[in-house]
């Protein structure tokens, strides 16, 4: 009788632990919906119309205190020309203003995709090969216009940057050579001819969601300069570190405040929602925000230590949600 009651123990034992881990699963599962829920606005085509873009990628990218979260796509355009487009940028991070404003940003982003190459394009490094290999094939694009939203999320520093909408979906395009250093694996970006671009944002429509964001016209990144797009390739500052996880990273709030600071360009409308790890709303604040630096402090208060999600919208739309860990 005593080992058949310990035998249904254990069997309970087990299913209890089968459905807690469920219930952390779904968990799980509803966070990261919620972050690949934000917008993530369609390439701009300049040309070989009958060419598609591949599906949207996003790539990570660590740096010296900060994180770059990058959406991008590609295609063999005309059957010629290797095209490379950025779609989304989100930096994370005390160190991020080493990178901005965006016209510096993207000029990094771009250097290290085109680094680590993810879209398989030449020239590619044949080993034992540790001569310079190059190609003229290159075209790197953008939309004219974009947005960009900046938040400090109890310390933390998050940089949003979204493309406009324009009437003829009108592209940046340059014309590159590219070169590969297979012995150091670093590359070189060489202009062959002047970027395309329209001289204006007049008639850009913000994203749908950012009715109070101004179009600015970032055409002329490559002609920024900045000497951070290529540091010295080591083990703690490794150009093919990406694909982590933002889920992997909450940070951690001591008290009962989660302070947030949102600069805006004109009035905003926002909510911060609190839930648990299983979606469930918790504390939901709102209000509106004027042109300039808005400081937003979410009372915390009466929650139990433990790990929640943060989740920020304005105007209508979601533009951040990541995880807290509590422990006061």
């Amino acid at each position: 009788m005593e080992k058949q009651k310990n035998i249904w123990n254990k069997i309970l034992g087990f299913n209890k632990f089968f459905i807690a881990s469920l219930f952390i699963l779904f968990g799980i599962i509803v966070f990261a919906t919620k972050i690949e829920a934000q917008p993530i606005p369609e390439p701009c085509t300049p040309d070989c119309f009958e060419t598609p873009f591949e599906t949207i990628r996003m790539d990570t990218f660590n740096l010296y205190e900060c994180t770059i979260f990058v959406w991008y796509t590609f295609r063999l355009a005309c059957n010629y020309y290797q095209d490379l487009q950025i779609v989304r940028i989100q930096a994370v991070g005390p160190g991020c203003w080493r990178y901005l404003p965006l016209d510096r940003l993207l000029k990094t982003v771009f250097y290290r995709l085109i680094q680590s190459n993810p879209m398989g394009f030449q020239p590619n490094c044949p080993p034992p090969y540790e001569g310079e290999l190059c190609s003229t094939t290159w075209r790197i694009s953008i939309a004219a216009c974009w947005i960009t939203v900046n938040l400090i999320v109890s310390g933390q520093a998050y940089t949003i940057s979204l493309p406009c909408y324009t009437n003829e979906q009108l592209c940046c395009l340059q014309h590159f050579k590219v070169c590969r250093d297979c012995a150091t694996g670093i590359v070189s970006l060489s202009p062959l001819s002047a970027p395309y671009s329209p001289n204006t944002c007049q008639g850009a429509v913000p994203p749908q969601g950012y009715p109070n964001y101004d179009c600015q016209l970032q055409c002329n990144w490559f002609e920024v300069e900045i000497d951070m797009i290529a540091p010295p390739i080591d083990e703690n500052n490794s150009l093919n570190q990406i694909k982590t996880n933002a889920l992997e990273n909450p940070f951690i709030v001591s008290n009962d405040v989660l302070p947030i600071s949102l600069l805006a360009n004109k009035n905003n409308q926002y909510t911060v929602r609190i839930s648990d790890v299983y979606g469930k709303t918790i504390i939901e604040q709102k209000g509106k925000c004027e042109a300039g630096d808005n400081p937003i402090n979410v009372n915390l208060k009466g929650l139990k230590n433990g790990t929640y999600v943060y989740t920020i919208i304005i105007d209508g739309v979601q533009v951040l949600s990541n995880k807290i860990i509590l422990a006061k």
